[in-house]
């Protein structure tokens, strides 16, 4: 038992220290309180000085990438991106995650940077879907007596492969960005991925990656 204490009490040294370190500073679009700590100290195995180098340099990627003012900004090229539905948040699992999609047969641009703005967007989408969720029922209709989803701060992605070829793949360094995005800028996001009708043209690819 005192081990178990003596662990939860580092952690709370950990996350006060997190605190300290970002009291003030400026999250471009994004708020720096505990729910945040946490999940970078989470993905540093509560390292502080790993976890405050991760997100640091995450602000930083922030700032320089302009997600605090992607709309109206980017506005143009998510229109173009998102006009075929290749990437959209809908909906919510049985346990309140928010779901993901992604459908690569409706990939409609070889644009490196509008692809990543678009990821972007669509994460953001996702947090900021999380952030309202908690209230929302877990059944269709209004009947406020139904039980409400417990809030979540992790995503459910959902990658259909139908009609999937080597026409539509993105290229590797759009999917290495992506991964990259994901690990360093989003951590512990992802509660799970589900690959559907994966063709074997993906086996090949996922190795590689």
């Amino acid at each position: 038992m005192s081990a178990l204490v003596e662990e939860k009490q580092e952690e709370i040294d950990a996350l006060n220290k997190m605190r300290s370190i970002f009291q003030g500073t400026e999250g471009y679009g994004m708020e720096l309180n505990d729910s945040t700590l946490l999940r970078y100290l989470r993905a540093r195995n509560f390292n502080v000085e790993k976890a405050s180098t991760m997100l640091e340099a995450t602000v930083e990627w922030r700032k320089d990438f302009g997600v605090k003012d992607m709309w109206p900004d980017w506005k143009e090229t998510l229109e173009t991106e998102h006009a075929t539905g290749k990437m959209f948040v809908r909906g919510y699992d049985k346990e309140g995650h928010v779901v993901i999609h992604m459908k690569p047969k409706h990939e409609n641009t070889r644009n490196y940077e509008g692809n990543i703005k678009n990821l972007v967007f669509t994460l953001e989408k996702a947090c900021l879907c999380m952030e309202k969720n908690g209230g929302g029922s877990t059944e269709t209709g209004s009947d406020n007596n139904k039980p409400s989803r417990p809030k979540q701060e992790k995503m459910m992605l959902v990658i259909d492969f139908d009609g999937y070829s080597i026409f539509n793949a993105p290229p590797m360094k759009t999917t290495k960005e992506t991964l990259s995005i994901l690990q360093n800028h989003y951590p512990e996001r992802l509660f799970r991925c589900y690959f559907v009708n994966p063709p074997w043209l993906f086996n090949a690819s996922w190795n590689v990656i």
